[in-house]
């Protein structure tokens, strides 16, 4: 009997793993050098955000150019605000405000998609590294891979992209562009901003 007593005695005296060290174990763990939240099943939670960016990007880009392609002619422009917006259906066979538009098909078409794939692929690369409580800059890499995705599936379904956004100041006019190009721009400029704002390696050692 006394020797239960004993055994009972030493569980109940048994060192306690502190609440915090538990809450660390429940939402973090390290990956790469980088701690990540993750959700309760363990798993980190930037992807979610960077899909579902990239998926919402995808789906207003190809929706917005269905209903312009179903509503519009060719060459149709539908004024907005006078002098500034206005909606013109065009189609782009070169890359983002038309650039590279004069190459040849057989050339031009291939040299995008894999343009394309390989943005995606160093999009996903670099988001590996970026933690997860950073979520406007996994946003960002979402935009930019839904833009890339959403014109990469015109390329492929059509040989060309469908813009329709049409903007002017003045004299001057900007060539056309879409929901994809949109989110691609937004996206690099929030990325470009925040290694701006990122301290060197040598005044973070200072």
């Amino acid at each position: 009997m006394r020797a239960l007593l004993e055994l009972a005695s030493r569980r109940r005296h048994r060192p306690a793993l502190s609440d915090g060290v538990r809450a660390l174990r429940r939402r973090a763990r390290v990956v790469g050098g980088a701690t990540l939240r993750v959700s309760a099943h363990g798993r980190p939670t930037k992807w979610p955000v960077a899909l579902g960016t990239a998926a919402l990007v995808v789906a207003l880009d190809q929706l917005s150019k269905a209903i312009v392609a179903a509503e519009m002619r060719l060459h149709d422009t539908i004024p907005l605000v006078d002098g500034f917006a206005a909606l013109t259906y065009v189609r782009n066979t070169g890359a983002a405000f038309g650039l590279l538009a004069g190459r040849a098909v057989a050339l031009r078409v291939p040299f995008f998609l894999l343009v394309s794939a390989i943005a995606v692929v160093l999009l996903v690369w670099f988001l590996r590294s970026v933690p997860a409580e950073r979520r406007l800059i996994v946003a960002a890499c979402g935009a930019v891979a839904g833009g890339a995705i959403g014109n990469m599936i015109d390329r492929v379904l059509l040989g060309e992209v469908i813009d329709f956004v049409d903007l002017s100041i003045g004299a001057y006019h900007w060539p056309a562009f879409n929901v994809a190009d949109s989110a691609i721009t937004i996206g690099v400029v929030v990325l470009c901003l925040d290694a701006i704002r990122q301290p060197s390696p040598s005044r973070a050692l200072s």
